[in-house]
């Protein structure tokens, strides 16, 4: 790295960090602790064979909405009316070239939700379009709050796989389900954070990052060498100048230039953590929460009582206590509970 690249790289850094305080202090306050669950997830996940074997079948679009509208009737009854307006509302399409990604998205300009499911011809599709609808239950309110941000994965990861636990136990092909999908998933979000996580680490706490930075990371690190680290902050500079390139061309017709924007755009990967996040707290939840406070909590997340609430003392309420000693032993014991229960050690 030299001078110059250190300095676009500070620069970009600036940029993410202004972002992040304004829109995920969250994740700033608890870099620290991401960081080793992230690296600690990708490290337990390494032990297992979790490659995907799924099959696909022959279900058609109409079999995933019926099927799916089954197991929502069995997380709240009260979802049905929402649920069953998807269709008639223009709110939910399938497409069929997988070549796209699945979301859930609101339309100021409309003023509706629009779930997108590209079709992988399996139970997968069953199991996302519940992902899906859970953000739709819980995202097309105008107010919607921080905490409904910082949990939003959490509720739908949980009942995108309380779907394909309801799959398997009501006699359908584990092959054609591909329960392992989120697991892998995750490891994919918690690899590239790991890329980005020391060197956000070390400018937080110490500033802008040169040659010598090293020498200053947490000795919980001190076995990354100099060669690693410049490997990393190199990447890192990579990966900010190609999403420079393409903000670029976004608004090359529309609009000049605006660093605010830029942050946004550079920020965006990062915020990924959630699945992180969101993946762990489900299988704790499989192992010591009630599926009853879990569906109470997404109904109301975007009430003004939770609003006004810190994160943990919401998760307190569906009897989550995140500063209690042994939770973080908990919460990657209840991955190890799950991995096994999945596939064999390699």
């Amino acid at each position: 790295m030299t001078s110059e690249e250190y300095k676009k790289l500070n620069d970009y850094l600036n940029l993410i960090f202004l972002e992040l305080q304004k829109e995920d202090q969250f994740l700033l306050d608890n870099l620290s602790v991401i960081t080793n669950l992230s690296i600690d997830y990708v490290n337990i996940l390494k032990k297992y064979d979790l490659s995907d074997n799924s099959i696909q079948n022959n279900m058609t679009w109409q079999d995933v909405y019926l099927l799916a509208r089954d197991i929502i009737e069995t997380i709240d009854k009260n979802y049905l009316e929402q649920y069953d307006k998807l269709i008639d509302n223009g709110e939910l399409e399938f497409f069929y070239e997988n070549n796209g990604i699945d979301k859930f998205g609101y339309s100021n300009k409309l003023n509706k939700g629009i779930i997108d499911i590209n079709r992988k011809f399996n139970y997968e599709d069953v199991a996302t379009l519940v992902h899906e609808f859970i953000h739709y239950t819980n995202g097309i309110k105008e107010n919607r709050t921080n905490n409904r941000y910082l949990l939003s994965e959490f509720f739908s990861i949980y009942f995108e796989e309380y779907s394909k636990q309801y799959l398997l136990q009501n006699g359908f092909s584990k092959v054609e389900i591909n329960c392992s999908f989120r697991l892998l998933n995750t490891k994919k979000v918690a690899n590239s954070f790991n890329w980005y996580s020391l060197i956000l680490l070390t400018y937080d706490r110490y500033g802008n990052i040169d040659e010598n930075s090293i020498q200053l990371i947490n000795p919980k690190h001190t076995t990354i060498s100099k060669e690693l680290f410049d490997k990393m902050c190199k990447h890192a500079l990579n990966v900010f100048e190609t999403i420079n390139k393409k903000y670029e061309i976004e608004i090359l017709y529309e609009k000049n230039s605006e660093l605010d924007d830029l942050g946004s755009y550079l920020a965006q990967s990062l915020k990924n953590y959630r699945y992180l996040l969101g993946t762990l707290l489900t299988y704790y939840a499989f192992e010591y929460l009630d599926i009853k406070d879990i569906v109470k909590l997404n109904n109301h997340i975007n009430d003004w009582e939770y609003s006004m609430m810190p994160l943990k003392d919401v998760l307190k309420t569906i009897g989550v206590n995140i500063e209690n000693k042994d939770f973080i032993k908990k919460l990657l014991s209840s991955l190890e509970i799950e991995l096994k229960s999945k596939k064999k050690f390699r």
